[in-house]
């Protein structure tokens, strides 16, 4: 069974878990003396590995405050092993705020426990790597060593220079694949709203279309109407009745003799 992490460095985790605590006075002694006290074991503990604080105070911690925060809002709200929550025992009940935030608490539990192990396994699976305490046909080097530090963004590096060397390799390779794979998604983002305008394009291309042909058959309408309506005005049964309405209308235009035969070929039939 792959060895636990979590219980073998046990005492320095708990070290990590003090970090920004804070005492009666509002002083961060806690922080700095906890700090001293764990990068000390850490150094003894890993001789040929060099650590940053960035590591412990920042995102060790986070991790860990995450998943005990995650942990205290299922106890204090939950149920406990006597069967009754905390606000229960002292006759309140749950408000469906609290049961909502106990509820979430709930369903991200495997996930924030599953960080939490992965994370502090890791960086100590990866801190005994690079110290050279395992044998080397024990492990690959990039897949437990450093895709968890550069998952997670650990500072520690291998004092070794040519191990120190190969990581920054590693780390630049990736960020050159992060890079372009981040490119590419903003290309097909890109492409596909070109394509989404084309498409629009060419949608509003035939539906003015359309409008041109419907505007072309209502102007040959409209200029009959004009034709018939200036034989009407032209006859004497227009000038008896309709002569002041019908001098209004506009003339016809006519654009050719052709239409203008056709046209009134069609006025006498």
């Amino acid at each position: 069974m792959e060895e636990n992490y979590i219980e073998k460095y046990g005492a320095i985790i708990t070290s990590i878990a003090n970090f920004g605590e804070k005492d009666i006075n509002d002083n961060n002694w806690y922080d700095e003396n906890y700090y001293s006290e764990t990068f000390d074991n850490l150094q003894k503990t890993f001789p040929n590995v060099s650590f940053s604080k960035e590591d412990l105070a920042m995102t060790l911690r986070k991790i860990y405050t995450k998943k005990h925060n995650n942990d205290f809002i299922i106890e204090d709200l939950g149920d406990n092993h006597y069967g009754h929550s905390f606000y229960e025992t002292h006759g309140h009940n749950r408000t469906p705020d609290e049961a909502k935030k106990y509820n979430a608490a709930k369903d991200n539990k495997e996930k924030i426990d599953a960080e939490y192990t992965n994370a502090f396994s890791g960086f100590f699976k990866a801190c005994e790597i690079l110290n050279g305490d395992k044998p080397e046909d024990s492990y690959d080097i990039e897949e437990d060593a450093f895709e968890p530090m550069y998952k997670y963004g650990f500072k520690m590096r291998p004092k070794n220079a040519m191990l120190n060397k190969y990581y920054e390799t590693y780390a630049k390779l990736n960020d050159e694949k992060k890079n372009s794979t981040e490119l590419a998604e903003k290309n097909k983002s890109l492409q596909q709203q070109v394509e989404e305008k084309t498409t629009e394009n060419t949608e509003l291309a035939q539906t003015n279309t359309e409008l041109t042909e419907k505007v072309s058959k209502l102007q040959k309408m409209l200029s009959k109407t004009l034709q018939f309506c200036n034989k009407v005005k032209e006859s004497r049964f227009a000038r008896f009745f309709f002569r002041k309405q019908i001098k209004a209308l506009p003339s016809p235009e006519i654009e050719n003799e052709d239409e203008k035969d056709s046209e009134k070929e069609d006025i006498e039939r």
